[in-house]
Formats: structure tokens, C-alpha cells, sequence
């Protein structure tokens, strides 16, 4: 294994994120994610951290050989209730962590993660991370490298189950995500994350569907031509009563935590992984 000590590890300053943008971009180039049967990339736009930056207050790691940027980690400090109707609390999400396959197997996350700690976690002693599976047949690879952390391992919270579906499916459903979750809006995120898919070449007309207490307001109704996202945890009653109807989930993701026991996780939107 080839050592570390040449790679030199930083938070950006704001006013640097403009300079380092085009190579982080770079990062994401070639990496891809399960979605049903087919594929995605991301792409993150004009800005890249603007879909970071409407989360909270952004912490932003990179990891550079010489000028070349090989893996980059996020820390967003943000609040979050335990539950609906509960006060929010401050958290870490941690999140965009990447690292360019000629310098995987090297411990690089934990690295950033033993970097950033002593500024970061006397700020807030609590955060979560949300990872999609490449395999839903499978432990989340990701979600076990957080396990191991030095200094504050993670435990894994639940799995998501995230639906797909079209603007009539949509809204044969809507009104039950709306008996379990109260509002439903329909949040488009065009220029700030975009799914690429595999089979196209194109980004997906897509729609984040907003409920719970972190929801953003977005269209009223569901749109022709879109694909309407969102997530609940494998276990909650509500993906039963989807079942029922014949809708599942087109991929998963697992969250993991370290010291939010007490969390529901109904806060998690797709428009915020």
C-alpha cells in the first residue's frame, strides 16, 4: 500500500471553492450508480456547491497530490428534528465523499475524517451519512468503512427504499404520502444535481417530492414527462401500503449515525442525498 504522507489534506475556504471546482468536478466523472435497470452519473452544474450550500453551513475537504485533487469529503452543519413536531437539533451531515480509484484501498476517508475532528466535532458530537447500496443484496461497503472510524464510529440507522414514479403514478399515490406526512410538494433541483442517465446520456426530467420537516416548497402538482423521487426507511408502514399497490423501490440507501439514537429519519429527502 503506498503511503499517504505525499497527499496533503485541507478544508477550502469559501472564496476558493470557485478555483477547485472544476477538478472536484472531475471526480465524479466515470463513477456511476445503480437506478432499477439502469444507471446514473452526477452532475452538480455551473455552481458545485450550491446544492451543498442550501443545506447548511458547508465544511469542504479536499485531498491533493501535487495540484491534483483525489478525493474530496463534505461536513454540513445543519438542524434537524428527532421527529416531527420535535424542536430541531444541531447535526453533521457528512456527505460527497469521494476518492478517485487510482487512490482507493489507502484509508483516505479516514485520513479526512482524523483531520477534520478536532475543529469539527467540539462544534456538534453528532452527525449522519447517507450511502445508496450498489447492491441491495448486500452490506453497504461505504457504511461499513464508517463502522470503523476512529474517534466516533458509526452504527447503521435503517435502509431507504427511494420510489420512482411517473406523474400518474404520482398522483394516485400522493394522497397517501400525504395521510402519513401532512404537505407534498415537488422540488426540482435542475443545474445544482443532476442525474445523467446511463442508457441516455441525459439528465432525468426529475422531481424531488418534499413532506416531513426538512421539505422544501416546490410545484403544487406532479409534472408530465417527470420521474417524482422519494425515500421512506425500508421499514415504515408506508412502503407496505406501496407494495400493496404494486410500487417498490427502484434502489435503496443505508444511513448511518453516530449518537442520534433517537431519530426517526423521516427528515432524510431525496433531495438532500
Amino acid at each position: 500500500m503506498r503511503s499517504n504522507r505525499s497527499l496533503n489534506i485541507r478544508e477550502l475556504h469559501c472564496e476558493e471553492w470557485k478555483v477547485f471546482q472544476s477538478r472536484i468536478a472531475d471526480l465524479e466523472k466515470g463513477t456511476s450508480y445503480p437506478l432499477g435497470e439502469d444507471r446514473f452519473e452526477i452532475d452538480h452544474g455551473a455552481d458545485y456547491f450550491a446544492f451543498f450550500t442550501r443545506l447548511g453551513q458547508l465544511h469542504y475537504y479536499v485531498v491533493l497530490d501535487g495540484e491534483r485533487v483525489v478525493a474530496v469529503a463534505a461536513a454540513i452543519l445543519r438542524r434537524v428534528p428527532p421527529a416531527n413536531r420535535e424542536k430541531p437539533k444541531t447535526v453533521w451531515y457528512l456527505c460527497d465523499l469521494k476518492v478517485h480509484p487510482e487512490y482507493r484501498g489507502r484509508y483516505i476517508p479516514v485520513s479526512i475524517f482524523v483531520h477534520a475532528f478536532p475543529k469539527l466535532y467540539p462544534r456538534c458530537a453528532r452527525g449522519y451519512a447517507v450511502s445508496m447500496d450498489a447492491d441491495s443484496e448486500r452490506p453497504n461497503r461505504v457504511a461499513l468503512m464508517l463502522k470503523r472510524f476512529p474517534l466516533a464510529p458509526m452504527s447503521i440507522a435503517t435502509r431507504l427504499g427511494i420510489i420512482s414514479l411517473d406523474a400518474k403514478q404520482m398522483r394516485e399515490i400522493e394522497p397517501v404520502l400525504r395521510k402519513h406526512f401532512g404537505g407534498v410538494s415537488y422540488l426540482s433541483l435542475a443545474g445544482k444535481k443532476d442525474i445523467i442517465l446511463q442508457s441516455t446520456g441525459s439528465p432525468m426530467p426529475l422531481l424531488h417530492v418534499q413532506f416531513g420537516p426538512c421539505a422544501e416548497q416546490g410545484f403544487t402538482e406532479p409534472l408530465e414527462g417527470y420521474v417524482h423521487m422519494f425515500c421512506v426507511s425500508v421499514d415504515h408502514p408506508l412502503l407496505e401500503v406501496l407494495r400493496s399497490q404494486g410500487v417498490y423501490p427502484s434502489a435503496t440507501a443505508t444511513v448511518v449515525h453516530h449518537r442520534m439514537e433517537k431519530w426517526d429519519w423521516e427528515f432524510i429527502l431525496t433531495s438532500d442525498i
